[in-house]
């Protein structure tokens, strides 16, 4: 996705590649069809009040999917504002009308409890849209959400959806729930949900605890009881628990992060016909043991069983260990390092593209990143893979597997960024090689983050632990930087090392000083002994002279 913003226009594109595994003809929905689609919409701002769009989706293989919409809102009041929407696409044409009322920027606060003006908090806002299909079948959709503000601590919200006549049938849904400060960092919050279709009908209940504990401590929780309806007409009671909490130690005088981790685990019970009983467990920590050397260790742990046969479904181990390094003189250098065990066990009913049932392995992986200069820079990867792997109707196989990158950035225009690589990869026991090229456009986001959209030729992607053999095609990519240091950190800890090694060597200066003066008064005190004792031999000669002369 691209966004250009300009004082009053904004760009936005954006490209989708979708591929579906294991598709169920039975069911017709977005995440069920495979193709590639291409979308552009502008905004423009006409005033302050008044903000027109227009936009065109194209599908670029796969199924029509072609769309046009504009669309309209206008301010008309501090509070009130409507909304117009028309789409014409291949299945058929839509109209949508919509307005919003906010509440009041300061509402009024009345009586000792501090409660809020119903009228000053409430917000709502409502849609309707008419869609014809090409069939000749109309359907409607209604929606109406509402929340408002009770008092400082408590925030209440619903929101109700009617589908009629649609493809489906008629859907109905009714959401609410409300939020709760029970201290100035710790929040409550629970939500009903209540959804009927002429397939199926799913109710739930969700109750979250999250906040601070203080300054260093998060915690986070929620609970879960529904209804879920399985493709094959059955239905579970599903009873889901989640804990998390997470911890950070910062540096009091910079206020960067020298030590983070968030642990959470997930507990879930579907009880029908056959009950199952699934855990998850996810811990990952990153610590500075210095100011250029990160560690970071990653745990991820689940298993699914079937309590009424007695018998494990899935599980997935996976524990990882990695170090990066960047030196403070030589910022332009930064080497990574990670070590990962896998041990997974995927469920009967999943097939991925090579049929791997099971596989322990254990991957080592090195990657060096030099900037040549401020445009130029080369990256380098190595990995390598040793294990075991079952694969459908067979024992264990011990593999080899190694991969290689060469990589070129160029940095054209302020934050843009293109990038070509060639990788290589190889099976030791099936004597295989693979190679090919990938090109990538990125924009950098901010000084931690980089977006970038580009083409892969090879049939592989560049992840040893978990390998894709159908990551051919176009991608979109999202690089994260973890205690990562700006520029302004990286000229202070320049400027830390700077004087540092000034002090070191106003020291060595002084030393040598107090060495000199050292060794002119040890001169200095030698010459008074020899002279001392010079003039104590001349003045016993005399004397003895005057003392033994004959009268």
């Amino acid at each position: 996705m691209h966004e250009v913003v300009p004082e009053k226009l904004k760009l936005i594109s954006e490209y989708q590649h979708q591929k579906v595994s294991g598709k169920k003809t039975q069911f017709d929905s977005e995440t069920n069809r495979a193709g590639d689609i291409l979308a552009v919409k502008a905004d423009y701002k006409l005033n302050d009040k008044v903000d027109l769009a227009l936009g065109q989706q194209v599908s670029v293989k796969g199924s029509a999917n072609n769309q046009t919409t504009m669309g309209i809102a206008a301010k008309f009041t501090e509070r009130l504002s409507l909304r117009g929407k028309e789409a014409i696409g291949n299945d058929g044409a839509a109209t949508s009308l919509g307005m919003t009322l906010s509440p009041f920027a300061t509402p009024n606060v009345s009586g000792d409890n501090k409660k809020i003006s119903l009228r000053d908090s409430l917000a709502l806002a409502g849609d309707y849209t008419k869609t014809v299909f090409n069939s000749g079948q109309i359907g409607d959709t209604v929606s109406l959400s509402t929340a408002a503000k009770l008092d400082e601590k408590t925030d209440v919200h619903g929101t109700y959806s009617l589908v009629t006549s649609g493809p489906e049938g008629e859907v109905s849904s009714f959401v609410y729930g409300s939020k709760k400060k029970l201290t100035d960092k710790l929040d409550l919050a629970s939500d009903r949900s209540y959804a009927s279709s002429d397939q199926e009908k799913v109710s739930s209940n969700i109750y979250k605890l999250s906040g601070e504990i203080n300054e260093h401590w998060a915690s986070q929780g929620a609970y879960e009881r529904g209804i879920v309806q399985n493709y094959n007409g059955t239905q579970n009671m599903r009873n889901a628990i989640s804990l998390g909490l997470g911890f950070v130690d910062r540096d009091k005088k910079s206020g960067r992060a020298n030590l983070k981790n968030s642990a959470k685990i997930e507990l879930r019970f579907d009880d029908g016909q056959e009950n199952q009983r699934q855990y998850l467990f996810d811990n990952v920590t990153e610590g500075k043991i210095n100011q250029e050397t990160t560690l970071f260790t990653k745990i991820n742990l689940s298993q699914s069983k079937n309590t009424s046969t007695d018998s494990s479904m899935a599980q997935y181990k996976e524990f990882s260990f990695g170090a990066a390094h960047r030196p403070i003189n030589l910022d332009r250098l930064n080497l990574l390092t990670k070590y990962t065990y896998l041990d997974e066990d995927a469920p009967a009913s999943q097939n991925d593209i090579s049929d791997i049932l099971k596989e322990r392995s254990h991957v080592f992986a090195v990657e060096g990143i030099y900037e040549l200069t401020d445009k130029w820079q080369i990256v380098n990867k190595l990995a390598y893979k040793i294990g075991k792997e079952m694969v459908s109707g067979f024992g264990f196989t011990k593999t080899e597997t190694w991969l290689a990158i060469a990589r070129f950035n160029y940095n054209f225009y302020k934050q843009w960024q293109v990038g070509a690589e060639y990788r290589a990869l190889g099976q030791t026991q099936a004597k295989d090689r693979k190679n090919g090229a990938l090109v990538e456009l990125a924009y950098r986001l901010d000084d931690f983050a980089q977006l970038g959209v580009g083409y892969n030729f090879t049939e592989f992607n560049d992840n040893l632990t978990h390998l894709d053999y159908t990551a051919q095609g176009p991608f979109i990519r999202v690089t994260g930087a973890f205690f990562d240091r700006t520029p302004g950190e990286i000229e202070k800890a320049r400027e830390k090392v700077e004087q540092n090694r000034q002090k070191h060597i106003e020291v060595q200066k002084q030393a040598r000083i107090a060495e000199q003066k050292r060794r002119r008064h040890r001169d200095i005190h030698d010459t008074l002994r020899m002279e001392e004792k010079k003039y104590y031999r001349e003045t016993k000669f005399e004397f003895q002279e005057y003392f033994f002369s004959p009268f």
